[in-house]
């Protein structure tokens, strides 16, 4: 489930990673082997020698081949076991924000018993292999990261909204919907109406979810986010045809998008399944 939207970004840097995690990685005494998005390891170097980011910008350093299993990690990130075993990272770092291509990542790493989630404030998140982890269940922890970021941006409102957004859809990708509900329930924009939605689709309400869709679609016709979300609604009940028109839509005006194909590539494939037996 892709969750991008129209979201201000929040940087703690030129490269996006907050002051705030380097601070935790430093009282934490984090060193060796780290993985970061690329964007993002000249940074973490810069700001904690005793880091070493696997990849960086300086993609000369890398071979074609070395970016391209890179990359692959995040469509598959089944694949990151194996460079962890190589690598052996102490620490993993990733963000919330669009794209949304870590999101898949965070999952499998929330999900691994070797992995303990260190520290979020819904845009960062950290991963460490000890120690305990912050449970996103309990109403107190998310309440203490609002409380948190209210008290860093709460004099720039757009800037805590954005924010507001990045952990609602945290929330949502490690299946907290509920604790997702009561973070967007400060927020009134659109783009906090299309992550309820998605929390919606992810719990299992579907009418709810295709309702809210359907309003933002007649709102903005060319809304790709809400397009995809209709199709998997419609595959959700099992109604290829109305989820392959709504993708048809969603292509037409962005031909490119990721989630659309993956979407249409899935219903292609189930065709086939079918016709194969």
């Amino acid at each position: 489930m892709k969750l991008s939207g129209n979201t201000i970004l929040i940087t703690g840097g030129a490269t996006g990673i907050g002051l705030e995690l380097a601070r935790v990685l430093a009282e934490r005494g984090v060193s060796g082997a780290v993985f970061a998005p690329d964007q993002h390891g000249g940074y973490l170097e810069l700001a904690l020698p005793s880091l070493r980011p696997y990849i960086d910008t300086r993609l000369v350093l890398h071979t074609a081949e070395e970016y391209a299993a890179y990359l692959a990690l995040f469509q598959d990130p089944a694949r990151f076991d194996a460079l962890d075993r190589e690598q052996r990272f102490a620490a993993v770092v990733l963000t919330t924000a669009y794209p949304d291509l870590y999101l898949g990542l965070v999952r499998h790493l929330a999900e691994d018993p070797g992995w303990r989630l260190a520290y979020t404030d819904g845009y960062e998140v950290l991963f460490l292999r000890a120690g305990s982890s912050i449970d996103l269940s309990d109403p107190r922890t998310i309440g203490a990261i609002t409380d948190g970021l209210i008290t860093r941006f709460g004099a720039a409102p757009a800037i805590l909204a954005a924010a507001r957004l990045h952990l609602a859809r945290l929330l949502i990708v490690l299946g907290q919907w509920q604790r997702a509900e009561e973070v967007l329930a400060a927020l009134d924009s659109r783009a906090a109406a299309g992550l309820r939605a998605r929390a919606w689709l992810a719990a299992g309400r579907l009418t709810a979810a295709e309702a809210l869709a359907r309003i933002l679609i007649t709102d903005d016709a060319r809304d790709v986010r809400t397009l995809t979300l209709l199709a998997e609604g419609a595959l959700a009940r099992g109604d290829r045809a109305q989820a392959a028109g709504w993708l048809r839509r969603a292509v037409s005006v962005d031909p490119y998008d990721a989630e659309a194909e993956s979407l249409l590539e899935r219903i292609d494939r189930e065709c086939r399944d079918r016709m194969d037996r």
